[in-house]
């Protein structure tokens, strides 16, 4: 009965790694959650390994029904130890970023802004877990009125007015729910009218 809960329980282990793109879109602390059952499986499925072997090796490998759930077990353990965020990069079928800014807080809280192909952005603030807002964009003159899901916008000056060179902070100005945050760019394809 054992060997069949080690051969569940890492097979949901490697479908909770393989799914872990998706779980900052959830949202409301949902991803710590996950990623503390992520821990607590990976210690069990550890453990559980370890016994087998040593239990196996005792008895010689005579159990097959052991051997195959400490295959399954040393599997989902190597495969998640080398791939912690899956073996699928989700990343790669995202448009790549035309615009990367960033903002970093206090105790290392951050919150980088992408502006995508197609008018579509995404805000990502990580400070004691991981908040994804989606939204749209729109060029106007010198600046990009963003639009977020949840009715919140964000207006970036992005030229300097002297000049007229691209600046390396975008200044955001942002209703009742987000701060204002001075923000570096790292990346800038963009191409807006002057």
């Amino acid at each position: 009965m054992r060997s069949r809960k080690l051969i569940l329980i890492s097979l949901l282990l490697l479908i909770l790694l393989q799914t872990s793109y998706f779980w900052p879109r959830i949202g409301n602390g949902f991803e710590i959650i996950m990623a503390l059952l992520v821990v607590v499986m990976y210690v069990f499925v550890l453990a559980v390994s370890i016994y087998f072997v040593y239990k196996s090796v005792r008895e010689r490998f005579c159990d097959r029904q052991r051997n195959r759930s400490l295959v399954v077990g040393c599997s989902v353990l190597i495969l998640s130890f080398f791939f912690p965020s899956g073996i699928i990069d989700f990343e790669r079928f995202e448009p790549p970023d035309l615009l990367i800014a960033s903002y970093e807080g206090v105790a290392n809280c951050t919150t980088t802004l992408k502006l995508k192909p197609e008018n579509k952005c995404v805000l990502i603030s990580i400070c004691f877990g991981l908040n994804e807002t989606r939204g749209t964009y729109r060029l106007w003159n010198d600046t990009i009125r963003i639009h977020f899901e949840d009715d919140s916008t964000f207006a970036i000056l992005k030229r300097d007015s002297v000049s007229g060179q691209p600046m390396s902070v975008l200044y955001g100005i942002s209703n009742k729910s987000r701060p204002f945050l001075p923000m570096k760019i790292y990346k800038n394809e963009l191409v807006t009218k002057r």
